[in-house]
Protein backbone atom coordinates (compact mmCIF):
# COMPACT_ATOMS: atom_id res chain seq x y z
CA UNK A 1 0.00 0.00 0.00
CA UNK A 2 0.96 3.63 -0.32
CA UNK A 3 0.16 6.78 1.54
CA UNK A 4 0.37 10.40 0.47
CA UNK A 5 2.79 12.46 2.51
CA UNK A 6 2.65 16.22 2.33
CA UNK A 7 6.03 17.84 1.98
CA UNK A 8 5.70 19.29 5.46
CA UNK A 9 6.67 15.82 6.68
CA UNK A 10 8.72 14.62 3.74
CA UNK A 11 11.33 15.96 1.43
CA UNK A 12 9.90 18.02 -1.32
CA UNK A 13 8.49 21.47 -0.37
CA UNK A 14 5.09 22.77 -1.40
CA UNK A 15 3.98 25.85 -3.26
CA UNK A 16 1.18 28.38 -2.89
CA UNK A 17 -0.42 27.42 -6.18
CA UNK A 18 0.51 23.89 -7.14
CA UNK A 19 1.12 21.72 -4.11
CA UNK A 20 3.55 18.88 -4.62
CA UNK A 21 2.85 15.47 -3.15
CA UNK A 22 4.96 12.34 -3.16
CA UNK A 23 4.20 8.65 -3.03
CA UNK A 24 5.97 6.85 -0.23
CA UNK A 25 5.60 3.19 0.69
CA UNK A 26 4.04 2.90 4.13
CA UNK A 27 6.76 0.40 4.97
CA UNK A 28 9.27 3.26 4.75
CA UNK A 29 7.63 4.93 7.76
CA UNK A 30 8.55 2.87 10.82
CA UNK A 31 7.16 5.27 13.42
CA UNK A 32 6.48 8.89 14.26
CA UNK A 33 10.06 9.44 15.41
CA UNK A 34 11.28 8.89 11.85
CA UNK A 35 8.90 11.56 10.57
CA UNK A 36 9.85 13.94 13.36
CA UNK A 37 13.54 13.53 12.50
CA UNK A 38 12.93 14.40 8.84
CA UNK A 39 10.68 17.26 9.89
CA UNK A 40 13.34 18.73 12.18
CA UNK A 41 16.03 18.50 9.49
CA UNK A 42 13.94 20.05 6.73
CA UNK A 43 12.91 22.93 9.01
CA UNK A 44 16.58 23.58 9.77
CA UNK A 45 16.52 23.14 13.55
CA UNK A 46 20.19 22.17 13.51
CA UNK A 47 21.14 25.68 12.36
CA UNK A 48 20.04 27.17 15.69
CA UNK A 49 19.62 24.31 18.17
CA UNK A 50 23.38 23.70 18.16
CA UNK A 51 24.29 27.37 18.48
CA UNK A 52 26.42 28.21 21.50
CA UNK A 53 26.49 31.40 23.60
CA UNK A 54 27.45 34.72 22.03
CA UNK A 55 31.28 34.80 22.08
CA UNK A 56 31.66 38.59 22.29
CA UNK A 57 28.89 39.88 24.51
CA UNK A 58 29.02 43.66 24.99
CA UNK A 59 26.73 46.09 26.85
CA UNK A 60 24.82 46.58 23.58
CA UNK A 61 24.50 42.86 22.82
CA UNK A 62 21.34 40.84 23.20
CA UNK A 63 21.37 39.62 26.84
CA UNK A 64 22.46 36.01 27.01
CA UNK A 65 19.41 35.09 29.09
CA UNK A 66 17.16 36.15 26.21
CA UNK A 67 19.12 34.00 23.76
CA UNK A 68 19.02 31.12 26.24
CA UNK A 69 15.24 31.43 26.54
CA UNK A 70 14.85 31.17 22.75
CA UNK A 71 17.34 28.33 22.55
CA UNK A 72 15.42 26.38 25.20
CA UNK A 73 12.39 26.28 22.88
CA UNK A 74 14.28 23.93 20.54
CA UNK A 75 14.35 20.38 21.87
CA UNK A 76 17.76 18.82 21.07
CA UNK A 77 18.15 15.55 19.19
CA UNK A 78 17.27 12.77 19.77
CA UNK A 79 14.49 13.89 22.13
CA UNK A 80 13.28 16.27 19.38
CA UNK A 81 12.25 13.17 17.46
CA UNK A 82 10.09 11.93 20.33
CA UNK A 83 7.91 14.98 20.93
CA UNK A 84 4.54 15.27 19.24
CA UNK A 85 3.81 17.73 16.41
CA UNK A 86 1.70 19.71 18.88
CA UNK A 87 4.62 20.02 21.30
CA UNK A 88 6.98 20.95 18.47
CA UNK A 89 4.59 23.65 17.23
CA UNK A 90 4.28 25.05 20.75
CA UNK A 91 8.07 25.36 20.94
CA UNK A 92 8.34 27.13 17.59
CA UNK A 93 5.48 29.45 18.48
CA UNK A 94 7.06 30.42 21.80
CA UNK A 95 10.48 30.98 20.21
CA UNK A 96 8.91 33.14 17.49
CA UNK A 97 7.20 35.32 20.11
CA UNK A 98 10.35 35.70 22.22
CA UNK A 99 12.49 36.55 19.19
CA UNK A 100 9.93 39.01 17.82
CA UNK A 101 9.80 40.78 21.19
CA UNK A 102 13.61 40.94 21.39
CA UNK A 103 13.87 42.39 17.86
CA UNK A 104 11.41 45.11 18.80
CA UNK A 105 13.15 45.87 22.09
CA UNK A 106 16.76 45.78 20.87
CA UNK A 107 16.77 47.02 17.26
CA UNK A 108 20.40 48.27 17.42
CA UNK A 109 22.01 45.26 19.05
CA UNK A 110 25.11 44.27 17.00
CA UNK A 111 24.31 40.56 17.34
CA UNK A 112 20.61 40.87 16.59
CA UNK A 113 21.19 38.47 13.70
CA UNK A 114 21.27 35.65 16.25
CA UNK A 115 17.75 36.54 17.35
CA UNK A 116 16.57 36.83 13.76
CA UNK A 117 17.96 33.37 13.06
CA UNK A 118 15.81 31.95 15.85
CA UNK A 119 12.77 33.72 14.45
CA UNK A 120 13.37 32.53 10.87
CA UNK A 121 13.68 28.86 11.88
CA UNK A 122 10.69 29.20 14.22
CA UNK A 123 8.58 30.56 11.37
CA UNK A 124 9.73 27.76 9.06
CA UNK A 125 8.69 25.29 11.74
CA UNK A 126 5.29 26.91 12.11
CA UNK A 127 4.88 26.83 8.33
CA UNK A 128 5.76 23.16 8.05
CA UNK A 129 3.49 22.13 10.92
CA UNK A 130 0.48 24.24 10.03
CA UNK A 131 1.04 24.39 6.24
CA UNK A 132 -0.04 28.03 6.46
CA UNK A 133 2.00 30.00 3.86
CA UNK A 134 1.80 33.21 5.88
CA UNK A 135 4.52 31.85 8.18
CA UNK A 136 6.82 31.20 5.23
CA UNK A 137 6.14 34.71 3.94
CA UNK A 138 7.06 36.11 7.35
CA UNK A 139 10.23 33.99 7.44
CA UNK A 140 11.30 35.27 4.00
CA UNK A 141 10.63 38.86 5.06
CA UNK A 142 12.70 38.35 8.22
CA UNK A 143 15.52 36.73 6.22
CA UNK A 144 15.72 39.69 3.86
CA UNK A 145 15.69 42.14 6.77
CA UNK A 146 18.47 40.18 8.45
CA UNK A 147 20.65 40.20 5.33
CA UNK A 148 20.09 43.95 4.94
CA UNK A 149 21.24 44.48 8.54
CA UNK A 150 24.25 42.21 8.12
CA UNK A 151 25.30 44.14 5.02
CA UNK A 152 25.62 47.29 7.15
CA UNK A 153 27.83 45.70 9.82
CA UNK A 154 31.53 46.38 9.72
CA UNK A 155 33.48 43.44 8.31
CA UNK A 156 34.44 40.81 9.01
CA UNK A 157 31.04 39.30 9.68
CA UNK A 158 30.83 36.31 12.01
CA UNK A 159 31.30 33.25 9.80
CA UNK A 160 27.96 31.63 9.06
CA UNK A 161 25.87 34.56 10.31
CA UNK A 162 23.93 34.66 7.03
CA UNK A 163 23.43 30.89 6.51
CA UNK A 164 19.98 30.73 8.13
CA UNK A 165 18.69 33.66 6.07
CA UNK A 166 20.09 32.29 2.82
CA UNK A 167 18.72 28.84 3.70
CA UNK A 168 15.24 30.33 4.08
CA UNK A 169 15.43 32.24 0.80
CA UNK A 170 16.74 29.19 -1.07
CA UNK A 171 13.98 27.03 0.37
CA UNK A 172 11.38 29.53 -0.85
CA UNK A 173 13.06 29.79 -4.27
CA UNK A 174 12.85 26.02 -4.77
CA UNK A 175 9.07 25.93 -4.38
CA UNK A 176 7.70 27.27 -7.67
CA UNK A 177 7.33 25.02 -10.68
CA UNK A 178 10.19 25.68 -13.07
CA UNK A 179 12.74 26.37 -10.32
CA UNK A 180 16.30 25.45 -11.33
CA UNK A 181 17.85 23.66 -8.32
CA UNK A 182 21.51 23.63 -9.51
CA UNK A 183 21.41 27.40 -9.96
CA UNK A 184 19.59 28.04 -6.69
CA UNK A 185 21.91 25.87 -4.62
CA UNK A 186 24.97 27.20 -6.42
CA UNK A 187 23.86 30.74 -5.58
CA UNK A 188 23.23 29.66 -1.98
CA UNK A 189 26.82 28.40 -1.55
CA UNK A 190 28.19 31.46 -3.32
CA UNK A 191 26.17 33.81 -1.09
CA UNK A 192 27.38 32.09 2.08
CA UNK A 193 31.06 32.34 1.18
CA UNK A 194 31.73 30.30 -1.94
CA UNK A 195 34.87 28.19 -1.50
CA UNK A 196 35.12 29.62 2.01
CA UNK A 197 31.52 28.77 2.93
CA UNK A 198 31.26 27.26 6.42
CA UNK A 199 30.41 23.59 6.91
CA UNK A 200 26.95 24.64 8.12
CA UNK A 201 26.24 25.95 4.60
CA UNK A 202 27.10 22.59 3.06
CA UNK A 203 24.97 20.84 5.69
CA UNK A 204 22.08 23.12 4.75
CA UNK A 205 22.75 22.48 1.05
CA UNK A 206 22.40 18.70 1.52
CA UNK A 207 18.93 19.29 2.98
CA UNK A 208 17.98 21.82 0.30
CA UNK A 209 19.00 19.27 -2.35
CA UNK A 210 16.43 16.88 -0.89
CA UNK A 211 13.90 19.70 -0.98
CA UNK A 212 14.75 19.95 -4.67
CA UNK A 213 14.43 16.17 -5.13
CA UNK A 214 17.93 16.08 -6.63
CA UNK A 215 19.95 12.96 -5.85
CA UNK A 216 22.92 14.36 -7.79
CA UNK A 217 23.05 17.65 -5.89
CA UNK A 218 22.52 15.88 -2.60
CA UNK A 219 25.44 13.52 -3.31
CA UNK A 220 27.64 16.48 -4.29
CA UNK A 221 27.02 18.52 -1.14
CA UNK A 222 27.00 15.44 1.08
CA UNK A 223 30.52 14.59 -0.09
CA UNK A 224 31.71 18.16 0.41
CA UNK A 225 30.26 18.24 3.91
CA UNK A 226 31.75 14.92 4.98
CA UNK A 227 35.14 15.90 3.56
CA UNK A 228 35.10 19.22 5.43
CA UNK A 229 35.90 19.92 9.07
CA UNK A 230 32.45 19.06 10.35
CA UNK A 231 33.28 18.24 13.97
CA UNK A 232 30.80 20.85 15.18
CA UNK A 233 27.91 19.88 17.49
CA UNK A 234 25.61 22.03 15.33
CA UNK A 235 26.18 19.67 12.40
CA UNK A 236 25.93 16.33 14.19
CA UNK A 237 22.19 15.84 13.47
CA UNK A 238 22.87 16.22 9.73
CA UNK A 239 26.12 14.26 9.58
CA UNK A 240 24.69 11.29 11.48
CA UNK A 241 21.55 11.42 9.31
CA UNK A 242 23.73 11.21 6.19
CA UNK A 243 25.64 8.24 7.63
CA UNK A 244 22.68 6.35 9.06
CA UNK A 245 22.35 3.01 7.19
CA UNK A 246 18.55 3.19 7.36
CA UNK A 247 18.37 6.63 5.77
CA UNK A 248 20.99 5.76 3.15
CA UNK A 249 18.78 2.90 2.00
CA UNK A 250 15.25 4.26 2.40
CA UNK A 251 15.34 8.04 2.53
CA UNK A 252 18.38 8.95 0.45
CA UNK A 253 18.36 5.94 -1.90
CA UNK A 254 22.14 6.18 -2.02
CA UNK A 255 22.91 2.45 -2.19
CA UNK A 256 25.10 0.90 -4.86
CA UNK A 257 23.93 -1.52 -7.53
CA UNK A 258 25.32 -4.69 -6.00
CA UNK A 259 22.67 -7.37 -5.92
CA UNK A 260 23.10 -8.04 -2.21
CA UNK A 261 22.20 -4.41 -1.45
CA UNK A 262 18.91 -4.35 -3.33
CA UNK A 263 17.11 -5.75 -0.30
CA UNK A 264 17.08 -4.17 3.12
CA UNK A 265 18.55 -7.38 4.55
CA UNK A 266 21.51 -7.21 2.18
CA UNK A 267 21.96 -3.53 2.94
CA UNK A 268 21.90 -4.05 6.71
CA UNK A 269 24.45 -6.88 6.59
CA UNK A 270 26.53 -5.06 3.92
CA UNK A 271 28.70 -7.97 2.82
CA UNK A 272 31.17 -5.73 0.98
CA UNK A 273 34.50 -4.08 1.64
CA UNK A 274 34.16 -1.10 3.94
CA UNK A 275 37.10 1.20 3.33
CA UNK A 276 35.93 3.83 5.81
CA UNK A 277 38.54 4.67 8.40
CA UNK A 278 36.31 6.92 10.52
CA UNK A 279 37.47 6.71 14.11
CA UNK A 280 35.11 6.36 17.01
CA UNK A 281 35.30 9.72 18.82
CA UNK A 282 36.89 9.51 22.23
CA UNK A 283 34.13 8.71 24.70
CA UNK A 284 34.14 8.19 28.43
CA UNK A 285 31.88 5.60 30.05
CA UNK A 286 31.39 4.76 33.70
CA UNK A 287 31.82 1.15 34.80
CA UNK A 288 29.56 -0.30 37.47
CA UNK A 289 32.43 -0.25 39.97
CA UNK A 290 32.87 3.50 39.46
CA UNK A 291 35.96 3.29 37.28
CA UNK A 292 36.23 4.95 33.89
CA UNK A 293 36.15 3.14 30.56
CA UNK A 294 37.68 5.18 27.76
CA UNK A 295 36.77 4.13 24.25
CA UNK A 296 38.23 3.34 21.84
CA UNK A 297 41.55 3.57 23.72
CA UNK A 298 40.96 0.68 26.14
CA UNK A 299 39.72 -1.71 23.44
CA UNK A 300 42.55 -1.30 20.93
CA UNK A 301 44.04 -4.61 19.91
CA UNK A 302 40.68 -6.40 19.87
CA UNK A 303 37.53 -6.12 17.83
CA UNK A 304 34.75 -4.55 19.89
CA UNK A 305 30.99 -4.71 19.63
CA UNK A 306 29.68 -1.60 21.39
CA UNK A 307 25.94 -1.70 22.08
CA UNK A 308 24.02 1.33 23.35
CA UNK A 309 20.85 0.54 25.27
CA UNK A 310 18.39 2.96 26.87
CA UNK A 311 16.43 1.51 29.81
CA UNK A 312 12.75 2.53 29.73
CA UNK A 313 11.98 5.62 31.81
CA UNK A 314 9.59 3.57 33.93
CA UNK A 315 11.61 1.01 35.94
CA UNK A 316 8.57 -1.27 35.93
CA UNK A 317 8.78 -1.59 32.13
CA UNK A 318 11.11 -4.30 30.89
CA UNK A 319 13.81 -3.70 28.30
CA UNK A 320 12.53 -5.08 24.95
CA UNK A 321 13.29 -8.71 24.21
CA UNK A 322 14.90 -7.70 20.92
CA UNK A 323 17.63 -6.12 23.06
CA UNK A 324 17.97 -8.47 26.04
CA UNK A 325 17.07 -11.86 24.63
CA UNK A 326 15.34 -13.17 27.75
CA UNK A 327 12.67 -15.74 26.88
CA UNK A 328 9.13 -14.34 27.11
CA UNK A 329 6.75 -15.71 29.71
CA UNK A 330 4.84 -18.79 28.61
CA UNK A 331 7.17 -19.58 25.70
CA UNK A 332 9.91 -22.18 25.65
CA UNK A 333 11.88 -20.78 22.75
CA UNK A 334 14.27 -18.01 23.67
CA UNK A 335 14.29 -14.66 21.91
CA UNK A 336 17.90 -14.24 20.87
CA UNK A 337 18.30 -10.52 21.66
CA UNK A 338 21.16 -8.31 20.46
CA UNK A 339 23.09 -8.41 23.74
CA UNK A 340 22.83 -12.18 24.02
CA UNK A 341 23.77 -12.69 20.36
CA UNK A 342 26.80 -10.37 20.62
CA UNK A 343 27.97 -12.23 23.73
CA UNK A 344 27.61 -15.57 21.95
CA UNK A 345 29.65 -14.26 19.02
CA UNK A 346 32.43 -13.29 21.43
CA UNK A 347 32.34 -16.75 22.98
CA UNK A 348 32.55 -18.39 19.53
CA UNK A 349 35.52 -16.32 18.32
CA UNK A 350 38.21 -18.98 18.12
CA UNK A 351 40.97 -16.62 19.29
CA UNK A 352 38.94 -14.84 22.00
CA UNK A 353 39.61 -11.63 20.12
CA UNK A 354 36.21 -9.94 20.39
CA UNK A 355 35.08 -7.62 23.19
CA UNK A 356 31.44 -6.84 23.90
CA UNK A 357 30.59 -3.61 25.74
CA UNK A 358 26.98 -2.75 26.58
CA UNK A 359 26.62 0.96 27.39
CA UNK A 360 23.39 1.85 29.20
CA UNK A 361 22.15 5.39 28.70
CA UNK A 362 21.56 6.17 32.36
CA UNK A 363 23.31 7.17 35.59
CA UNK A 364 21.27 4.74 37.73
CA UNK A 365 23.95 2.28 38.85
CA UNK A 366 21.63 0.24 41.08
CA UNK A 367 19.14 -0.29 38.29
CA UNK A 368 21.80 -1.44 35.84
CA UNK A 369 23.29 -3.80 38.43
CA UNK A 370 19.81 -5.30 38.79
CA UNK A 371 19.51 -5.63 34.99
CA UNK A 372 22.91 -7.35 34.81
CA UNK A 373 21.78 -9.84 37.44
CA UNK A 374 18.33 -10.33 35.90
CA UNK A 375 19.66 -11.07 32.43
CA UNK A 376 22.84 -12.82 33.60
CA UNK A 377 25.00 -10.56 31.44
CA UNK A 378 28.56 -11.81 31.10
CA UNK A 379 29.85 -9.01 28.86
CA UNK A 380 31.42 -5.74 29.94
CA UNK A 381 28.73 -3.32 31.16
CA UNK A 382 29.06 0.45 31.50
CA UNK A 383 26.89 3.55 31.71
CA UNK A 384 26.79 6.71 29.62
CA UNK A 385 27.00 9.65 32.05
CA UNK A 386 23.99 11.90 31.65
CA UNK A 387 22.12 9.37 29.53
CA UNK A 388 20.46 10.93 26.50
CA UNK A 389 21.87 14.34 27.46
CA UNK A 390 25.44 13.17 26.87
CA UNK A 391 26.83 14.84 23.71
CA UNK A 392 28.01 11.50 22.31
CA UNK A 393 24.35 10.52 21.73
CA UNK A 394 24.01 13.26 19.13
CA UNK A 395 27.58 12.85 17.91
CA UNK A 396 27.07 9.15 17.13
CA UNK A 397 23.46 9.50 16.00
CA UNK A 398 22.07 7.10 18.60
CA UNK A 399 18.35 6.73 17.89
CA UNK A 400 15.58 4.88 19.71
CA UNK A 401 17.94 2.81 21.83
CA UNK A 402 14.93 2.09 24.04
CA UNK A 403 13.55 -0.04 21.19
CA UNK A 404 16.60 -1.48 19.45
CA UNK A 405 20.21 -1.68 20.54
CA UNK A 406 22.38 0.77 18.60
CA UNK A 407 25.39 -1.34 17.60
CA UNK A 408 28.90 -0.26 16.58
CA UNK A 409 31.59 -2.71 15.48
CA UNK A 410 35.04 -1.25 16.14
CA UNK A 411 38.13 -2.50 14.39
CA UNK A 412 41.26 -3.18 16.41
CA UNK A 413 42.53 0.32 15.64
CA UNK A 414 39.37 1.96 16.99
CA UNK A 415 37.78 2.83 13.64
CA UNK A 416 34.12 2.08 12.96
CA UNK A 417 33.69 -0.90 10.64
CA UNK A 418 29.87 -1.07 10.74
CA UNK A 419 26.94 0.23 12.72
CA UNK A 420 23.21 -0.16 13.07
CA UNK A 421 20.92 2.42 14.70
CA UNK A 422 17.44 2.23 16.16
CA UNK A 423 15.47 2.67 12.94
CA UNK A 424 13.87 -0.61 11.96
CA UNK A 425 13.61 -1.80 8.36
CA UNK A 426 10.00 -2.93 8.25
CA UNK A 427 10.29 -4.30 4.72
CA UNK A 428 12.95 -6.79 5.82
CA UNK A 429 11.81 -10.34 6.60
CA UNK A 430 13.45 -9.85 9.95
CA UNK A 431 15.34 -6.69 10.80
CA UNK A 432 16.79 -8.23 13.94
CA UNK A 433 18.01 -11.34 12.12
CA UNK A 434 19.52 -9.15 9.40
CA UNK A 435 21.40 -7.21 12.07
CA UNK A 436 22.79 -10.45 13.48
CA UNK A 437 23.95 -11.41 9.99
CA UNK A 438 25.60 -8.01 9.75
CA UNK A 439 27.43 -8.39 13.05
CA UNK A 440 28.71 -11.82 11.99
CA UNK A 441 29.83 -11.05 8.45
CA UNK A 442 31.43 -7.74 9.40
CA UNK A 443 33.60 -9.51 11.96
CA UNK A 444 34.52 -11.94 9.16
CA UNK A 445 35.44 -9.04 6.90
CA UNK A 446 37.59 -7.37 9.55
CA UNK A 447 39.57 -10.54 10.15
CA UNK A 448 39.84 -11.40 6.44
CA UNK A 449 41.26 -7.93 5.77
CA UNK A 450 43.81 -8.38 8.55
CA UNK A 451 44.74 -11.86 7.29
CA UNK A 452 45.29 -10.60 3.75
CA UNK A 453 47.53 -7.79 5.01
CA UNK A 454 49.61 -10.33 6.96
CA UNK A 455 49.92 -12.49 3.83
CA UNK A 456 50.90 -9.44 1.81
CA UNK A 457 53.58 -8.47 4.34
CA UNK A 458 55.03 -11.98 4.42
CA UNK A 459 53.87 -12.77 7.96
CA UNK A 460 52.71 -16.21 6.88
CA UNK A 461 52.16 -17.77 10.31
CA UNK A 462 49.90 -14.88 11.31
CA UNK A 463 48.10 -15.03 7.96
CA UNK A 464 47.39 -18.76 8.37
CA UNK A 465 46.15 -18.15 11.92
CA UNK A 466 43.79 -15.33 10.93
CA UNK A 467 42.46 -17.04 7.80
CA UNK A 468 41.45 -20.00 9.98
CA UNK A 469 39.02 -17.86 12.01
CA UNK A 470 37.12 -16.08 13.31
CA UNK A 471 34.42 -18.69 13.96
CA UNK A 472 34.26 -22.48 13.65
CA UNK A 473 33.35 -23.35 10.06
CA UNK A 474 30.19 -25.21 9.13
CA UNK A 475 28.53 -26.23 5.89
CA UNK A 476 25.46 -24.01 6.26
CA UNK A 477 27.36 -20.72 6.23
CA UNK A 478 25.11 -17.74 5.40
CA UNK A 479 28.00 -16.11 3.56
CA UNK A 480 30.56 -17.70 1.28
CA UNK A 481 33.79 -16.71 3.03
CA UNK A 482 34.91 -20.21 4.00
CA UNK A 483 36.34 -21.10 0.58
CA UNK A 484 38.36 -17.85 0.22
CA UNK A 485 39.62 -18.28 3.80
CA UNK A 486 41.00 -21.78 3.18
CA UNK A 487 42.41 -20.56 -0.15
CA UNK A 488 44.34 -17.93 1.82
CA UNK A 489 45.41 -20.54 4.41
CA UNK A 490 46.78 -22.73 1.64
CA UNK A 491 48.89 -19.90 0.24
CA UNK A 492 50.30 -19.12 3.68
CA UNK A 493 51.17 -22.76 4.35
CA UNK A 494 52.80 -23.13 0.92
CA UNK A 495 55.10 -20.25 1.89
CA UNK A 496 55.81 -22.06 5.16
CA UNK A 497 56.43 -25.28 3.16
CA UNK A 498 53.75 -27.01 5.19
CA UNK A 499 52.69 -29.12 2.20
CA UNK A 500 50.37 -31.57 3.96
CA UNK A 501 48.53 -28.76 5.71
CA UNK A 502 48.35 -26.74 2.50
CA UNK A 503 46.71 -29.71 0.73
CA UNK A 504 44.11 -30.01 3.49
CA UNK A 505 43.44 -26.26 3.20
CA UNK A 506 43.00 -26.18 -0.58
CA UNK A 507 40.81 -29.31 -0.53
CA UNK A 508 38.59 -27.65 2.05
CA UNK A 509 38.47 -24.49 -0.05
CA UNK A 510 37.32 -26.48 -3.08
CA UNK A 511 34.75 -28.42 -1.06
CA UNK A 512 33.17 -25.17 0.13
CA UNK A 513 33.26 -23.67 -3.36
CA UNK A 514 30.83 -26.08 -5.01
CA UNK A 515 27.46 -25.64 -3.26
CA UNK A 516 24.44 -24.99 -5.45
CA UNK A 517 24.59 -21.23 -5.05
CA UNK A 518 27.98 -21.09 -6.82
CA UNK A 519 26.90 -23.54 -9.58
CA UNK A 520 30.54 -24.42 -10.30
CA UNK A 521 31.78 -27.94 -11.04
CA UNK A 522 34.83 -29.60 -12.54
CA UNK A 523 33.26 -29.74 -16.01
CA UNK A 524 32.50 -26.03 -15.97
CA UNK A 525 35.10 -24.45 -13.68
CA UNK A 526 35.17 -20.74 -12.94
CA UNK A 527 38.39 -18.75 -12.72
CA UNK A 528 38.47 -19.19 -8.93
CA UNK A 529 38.20 -22.99 -9.19
CA UNK A 530 40.90 -23.08 -11.89
CA UNK A 531 43.24 -21.09 -9.64
CA UNK A 532 42.62 -23.32 -6.62
CA UNK A 533 43.17 -26.45 -8.74
CA UNK A 534 46.43 -24.88 -9.94
CA UNK A 535 47.51 -24.45 -6.31
CA UNK A 536 46.45 -28.03 -5.59
CA UNK A 537 48.61 -29.28 -8.46
CA UNK A 538 51.63 -27.40 -7.08
CA UNK A 539 51.15 -28.93 -3.63
CA UNK A 540 50.60 -32.45 -4.99
CA UNK A 541 53.81 -32.18 -7.01
CA UNK A 542 55.70 -31.24 -3.84
CA UNK A 543 54.19 -34.26 -2.11
CA UNK A 544 55.27 -36.55 -4.95
CA UNK A 545 51.71 -37.36 -6.04
CA UNK A 546 52.36 -36.86 -9.76
CA UNK A 547 49.23 -38.52 -11.16
CA UNK A 548 46.94 -36.55 -8.83
CA UNK A 549 48.80 -33.39 -9.79
CA UNK A 550 48.16 -34.08 -13.48
CA UNK A 551 44.41 -34.43 -12.80
CA UNK A 552 44.41 -31.11 -10.96
CA UNK A 553 46.34 -29.43 -13.79
CA UNK A 554 43.78 -30.69 -16.30
CA UNK A 555 40.99 -28.87 -14.46
CA UNK A 556 43.21 -25.82 -13.95
CA UNK A 557 43.80 -25.53 -17.70
CA UNK A 558 40.18 -26.13 -18.72
CA UNK A 559 38.59 -23.10 -20.38
CA UNK A 560 36.88 -21.01 -17.71
CA UNK A 561 33.11 -20.73 -17.66
CA UNK A 562 31.94 -17.16 -17.00
CA UNK A 563 29.82 -16.69 -13.90
CA UNK A 564 28.47 -13.64 -12.15
CA UNK A 565 31.22 -11.98 -10.16
CA UNK A 566 30.89 -11.55 -6.43
CA UNK A 567 32.90 -10.28 -3.51
CA UNK A 568 34.15 -13.85 -3.07
CA UNK A 569 35.41 -14.21 -6.64
CA UNK A 570 37.02 -10.78 -6.33
CA UNK A 571 38.90 -11.95 -3.24
CA UNK A 572 40.01 -15.16 -4.96
CA UNK A 573 41.39 -12.90 -7.72
CA UNK A 574 43.27 -10.83 -5.14
CA UNK A 575 44.83 -13.99 -3.73
CA UNK A 576 45.80 -15.12 -7.24
CA UNK A 577 47.40 -11.75 -8.00
CA UNK A 578 49.34 -11.94 -4.73
CA UNK A 579 50.56 -15.47 -5.56
CA UNK A 580 51.71 -14.41 -9.01
CA UNK A 581 53.42 -11.34 -7.60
Amino acid sequence: GHVLLMSSLAKYGHGHGAQKEIMVSEQMIPHARYLAQLQSLFIGDFLVSGAGPSPTETPDSVPQEKLDAMHACFTPAPMRYRISPTEALAGYTKAEQLSRDAIAALPKAPDLWRVRNYRIISLLGMWKLTMDPKHLDAAVEEARANLAKLAKLAPPLPKGADVVSQFCLAKAALRPNGAVPPSILGDFIKATGGVDAPASAYAAATILALDANSKELHAKYRQQLLESDHDDPMLWPVVTFLRDPYHIFHTLHAVNNHREHRSSRGHIANNSWNLSARALPAIELKSLDGSTLNLPHTTKGKLTLLLFVEPPADPAVAIPLEITGKPPEGRKREVQGAVRFATQLAEKHIYNDLNVVVAFLTDDTDRIKAEVKKHALTCQVAMVPGGLKNPLVSQLGILSADRLANIFLLRRDGTIAWHSTGLKHKASFSHVFSTYLGMTVQIELCDITLAYKALEKGDYKEAARLFAGPFPKKKDERFGWTAPRFHGCALANIKLKQWDTALIDIDKALSYHVPKRFRHDEDHPCDSMREMQHIRAIVLEKLGRTEDAKAAKKIATTEATPYRTSIYSEFHEKLKALRLK
